[in-house]
């Protein structure tokens, strides 16, 4: 093994001591909750979230704000476990021995040292060294990145009970691509004043959806190339190689699948019955279930349950798939099958997902259905269907009835509908449905 002398000279390209280093553009909001969270004592603090969603820009924006607000470069050390120089040294005594080059050789005067370790899942046994280094209350903020949620699985929960503090990160939300743009003041101003130069920008969020690096390119061509390359890079590291899976063939059609029937009902059993018309061979159910669970982890996907005062039924009915990034399903699927009321529906349910609400779908034994109900403690605090075009009599009265029933059910006296233009405010049974265009809710919500 490399000293850590040696070590430290490796990876001195990628941090603060003597140099600038590229920490991407800042997310602000993102940034002052991590700020935020890193003052609680004793604690690891997790950055998670699909891989290229921008974790390692923001742990070096937070190491910069530290050296900003006083902190010595030196006292700053960022690790990338990811590193191919780190490949045939990833064991748990790498750690202790970066650490302690660090304090001998870097941070001399021991001042607090604020260390990030970026994918540090790839360590075997990593969380071990963290929960001695909390005991022993050593003079350091730790941020730990990761791309799955083996960062906070039962495993880690066991081993660093009470130690950690999560913040969760996802690709760019269309409210922080709109401030990209230079829309920096106060969005209810400019929506009024900017509506034609805003609403093209929605277009492009639904068809490539907000990776950074993706955003960022122009190049149409090498915007898809980047999203194929994520998808096969989480598919096969995030999954098949981490969990072991034999065959990563299986695993790919059964995440393409998936990924076709974003915003839709999805049962593992018709999911595994199709699965094995593909592959030409029996598939087993504990299969199915557990690579769709791996999607969830390493957050290609994401589901949303039906609403029932049972557990079981929960658990059993057919559960809402949706993608946490709308590129990513456009870059799998024919674009044949390009349907808008579908994108529509990932983008809210994505940034439901980004407010870490409580969210079920709803359906009443008549077939009256709700997309979405958003809990606040034991109640419905609201209720929201999506309907791209309304301007069909009957999908209006449709989704009027399917309000009208879950307002009842849930003793509400108001409801959403996310559009693609139609705005308004219709009063059914002294009840009001408020219309409005998707790009105005996802600025709404900010």
């Amino acid at each position: 093994m490399l000293e850590g002398t040696e070590i430290l000279s490796e990876i001195s390209s990628l941090n603060f001591w003597g140099r600038t280093q590229n920490v991407g553009y800042t997310r602000a909001a993102s940034l002052d909750d991590l700020e935020r969270l890193t003052k609680a004592k004793n604690k690891v603090i997790a950055i998670t979230g699909i891989r290229r969603c921008g974790k390692t820009y923001l742990a070096k924006q937070f190491l910069e704000r530290m050296i900003q607000n006083g902190a010595s470069a030196e006292q700053t050390l960022y690790v990338n476990f990811e590193d191919p120089v780190l490949g045939q040294y990833l064991q748990l005594p790498l750690l202790e021995k970066i650490y302690d080059a660090f304090l001998s050789s870097v941070n001399r005067k021991r001042g607090h040292s604020f260390i990030v370790l970026d994918e540090v899942q790839n360590i075997p046994g990593w969380e071990k060294w963290i929960r001695i280094m909390i005991e022993k209350k050593e003079d350091v903020t730790l941020i730990v990145t990761g791309s799955s949620s083996k960062l906070l699985s039962s495993e880690l929960a066991t081993v660093l009970t009470g130690r950690t503090l999560e913040l969760k990160l996802y690709p760019f939300s269309f409210s922080e691509i709109i401030r990209m743009k230079g829309f920096k003041g106060r969005f209810e101003q400019e929506i009024a004043t900017h509506a034609k130069e805003i609403k093209p920008l929605l277009s492009d969020f639904l068809t490539y959806g907000g990776f950074p690096e993706v955003v960022l390119e122009d190049d149409e061509a090498l915007k898809w190339r980047i999203l194929k390359g994520y998808f096969e890079g989480i598919l096969f590291r995030d999954i098949v190689f981490r969990h072991a899976i034999k065959d990563s063939y299986r695993a790919k059609v059964l995440a393409e699948i998936s990924l076709e029937r974003f915003s839709s009902l999805q049962s593992a059993n018709r999911l595994r019955n199709e699965l094995s018309s593909i592959v030409r061979t029996k598939v087993s159910p504990n299969q199915v279930v557990d690579l769709l669970n791996f999607f969830d982890e390493s957050h290609i996907t994401f589901r949303i349950p039906v609403f029932s005062h049972r557990i079981k039924d929960r658990n059993l009915y057919p559960k809402k798939v949706y993608c946490e990034d709308s590129g990513l399903v456009n870059a799998v699927r024919p674009k044949h099958m390009e349907t808008f009321g579908r994108l529509y529906e990932n983008a809210v349910a994505c940034e439901l997902l980004r407010e870490e609400k409580e969210v079920f779908y709803w359906k009443d034994p008549s077939g009256c259905e709700a997309d979405f109900l958003i809990f606040e403690g034991q109640r419905v605090k609201d209720i929201i269907n999506v309907s791209f075009d309304v301007s069909d009599p009957l999908t209006m009265k449709r989704e009027l009835r399917g309000l009208e029933k879950a307002m009842d059910e849930f003793g509400l006296k108001a409801a959403t509908v996310v559009t693609a233009d139609f705005e308004g405010v219709k009063t059914i049974s002294g009840k009001k449905v408020k219309f409005i265009p998707l790009w105005k809710w996802l600025l709404g919500r900010r």
